[in-house]
């Protein structure tokens, strides 16, 4: 008895950044790659996913290294992508994962219903070279125009919301804004932060991702790194806004290419915005002041491996 072709086994790939999409954008890449398949004759076997995920950044996304995975042990036929980029953004990456495919067999599809060539990935990459850098600039224009405007681009700060129906403005939340003096004033008096967190969670007061986050069950639990951030971040303790100041563009996020691990770096002061908004302001300066002197106090310097000084490291748990 004879049977026809086997038809060749397909998974789908999809991601969102969190910076720029929605979680929603995940259903609709997976529902055209379906239909990707369907008029291919492709046997869909299952699906790989990455949400609130950077294209940049690859030991980081657990669906992009199950992929990764499934394409060595040679557990399908064809990987269908809505674009490219959706599985890297860099040139670099993209190129190398073609030839990974290629080597394990492995056939890459996107939206035009056809297998990629090395011509497609090539002319895809150049694109991504000119293009995403534009776009970048155009994104940091607009940031940039809205802060000079007093508007605040990205999530609200704690102890602030958003004000309905004016995006980027802020209003003051009285209920934890007393709980920001709060946090300054001990942390003045000589108290770790460690000690703070603990306290403020054993009151069971709202915590920064109270609102914030869909997950309700540490809505109350603070960690003492939000109150001053670490060696990068500036925390509760080191937000300008608290002062009635919008400081933006400050620093700079990086990608390692050799370690693919994010840094950053402090931007040239002419490259600073500070937009005064006196009505945000919930610390009072004498307080601010104070704060500011006891953190750098508990600071340390910090030395590279090379030996040479480097920015003041801050312990978040004193």
């Amino acid at each position: 008895m004879m049977t026809g072709p086997t038809r060749k086994r397909a998974v789908l790939y999809a991601r969102y950044s969190s910076d720029v999409q929605k979680a929603t954008s995940i259903d609709g890449q997976l529902l055209l790659c379906r239909k990707i398949a369907a008029r291919n004759d492709l046997d869909v076997i299952g699906a790989f996913v990455d949400a609130a995920k950077s294209g940049l950044t690859e030991n980081a996304r657990d669906g992009y290294q199950q992929l990764l995975n499934g394409v060595r042990n040679h557990d399908f036929d064809v990987v269908i992508v809505e674009h490219f980029d959706r599985l890297s953004r860099d040139p670099a990456t993209i190129q190398r994962l073609k030839q990974v495919f290629e080597f394990n067999g492995v056939e890459l599809m996107d939206q035009k219903g056809v297998y990629a060539t090395a011509t497609d990935i090539s002319i895809a990459s150049l694109y991504n070279t000119i293009y995403k850098p534009q776009l970048a600039d155009k994104v940091r224009r607009g940031h940039d125009n809205a802060v000079a405007s007093g508007r605040i681009p990205g999530p609200y700060a704690y102890g602030y919301r958003p004000r309905p129906g004016a995006p980027g403005e802020r209003v003051i939340d009285e209920n934890e804004a007393k709980i920001v003096v709060r946090i300054f004033t001990e942390y003045v008096s000589g108290r770790s932060t460690r000690d703070i967190a603990a306290d403020l969670t054993r009151q069971g007061l709202p915590s920064p991702g109270a609102t914030r986050h869909k997950n309700k069950a540490g809505r109350t639990n603070w960690n003492h790194q939000c109150i001053t951030g670490g060696r990068h971040g500036r925390g509760i303790i080191g937000n300008e806004l608290y002062i009635g100041e919008i400081h933006w563009n400050v620093r700079s996020t990086i990608l390692n290419p050799e370690t693919q691990k994010k840094q950053k770096r402090r931007n040239p002061e002419d490259r600073h915005i500070i937009v005064k908004k006196p009505e945000l302001r919930i610390v009072p300066q004498v307080l601010w002041d104070r704060a500011q002197k006891v953190r750098s106090g508990r600071c340390h310097p910090y030395v590279r491996t090379d030996g040479q000084a480097a920015a003041p490291s801050c312990d978040p748990a004193q």
